[in-house]
């Protein structure tokens, strides 16, 4: 999204909403319709708040975000809009293999085995995280692989999104291109998945609950998260753009 609007001459901003804000929904502009004045001032309310709101989520980051965690956790559905939020990029690392290799992730598990798949992903994330500044989503077993997981930690912001099994598990079966859910009984094997990969998830930067609800309530953590985290603190400035629910 375009912020040079947002980067202009603000020399009284505060007093400009001020000033707005104590308009009563009634008066009307000379000249204007009833319909016309309420338009505006919703206008120019909301485009307040929407300065106000990017004045106050100053993210400072020289780092690609990569977001692990789960099958179901959310990861590309949040890393979009997350991505939107702040302007950049969003890179889903499942899709970029099947690109380069040809292949779907399910027949490159079923046909060349896991660990193929796994040096097909370490080399792409390698590659991705060369790239400029952006949001990715990483497959569920991406940051399991030690040496991806290395390169993950050394060049990019993790953000592990925690989901508890009865969140995942109905999340998991709305998709069938799941290779590890071909096992067995869905639901077991994410509780063995949860058992074994929780500790080393908990490895990442920082830690996000991905929750029931919208996804938009997941974003504004993690953007809370980012612009707390102080290992960031002195680096560029991102300004997050405010979400649907932070206009209404």
């Amino acid at each position: 999204m375009n912020l040079a609007p947002f980067r202009g001459n603000r020399k009284k901003p505060h007093l400009l909403a001020f000033m707005i804000w104590l308009v009563p929904i009634d008066w009307q502009f000379i000249g204007s319709t009833a319909p016309i004045q309420r338009l505006v001032l919703v206008c120019m309310r909301k485009y307040l708040g929407l300065i106000s709101t990017v004045r106050n989520k100053e993210i400072k980051l020289d780092k690609t975000i990569v977001l692990v965690g789960l099958m179901g956790a959310g990861k590309s559905a949040i890393g979009r809009r997350l991505a939107t939020r702040l302007g950049l990029r969003f890179i889903d690392a499942d899709t970029e293999i099947e690109l380069r290799y040809g292949a779907t992730i399910s027949d490159i598990f079923e046909y060349r085995g896991e660990e193929v798949f796994r040096k097909f992903e370490h080399s792409v994330i390698g590659e991705l995280l060369e790239c400029p500044l952006h949001v990715m989503a990483a497959g569920g077993g991406a940051f399991i692989d030690p040496a991806t997981r290395h390169l993950i930690r050394k060049n990019a912001l993790s953000i592990w999104l925690r989901a508890e099994l009865d969140v995942l598990h109905p999340r998991v079966l709305r998709r069938e291109n799941r290779p590890l859910l071909k096992k067995g009984d869905p639901r077991d094997i994410l509780a063995e998945l949860i058992r074994s990969r929780y500790p080393v998830y908990a490895l990442a930067d920082l830690v996000v609950d991905s929750v029931e609800g919208t996804h938009e309530k997941v974003v504004e953590q993690i953007i809370d998260r980012i612009t707390d985290y102080r290992p960031l603190s002195g680096l560029s400035v991102i300004r997050a753009v405010p979400g649907k629910e932070a206009l209404t």
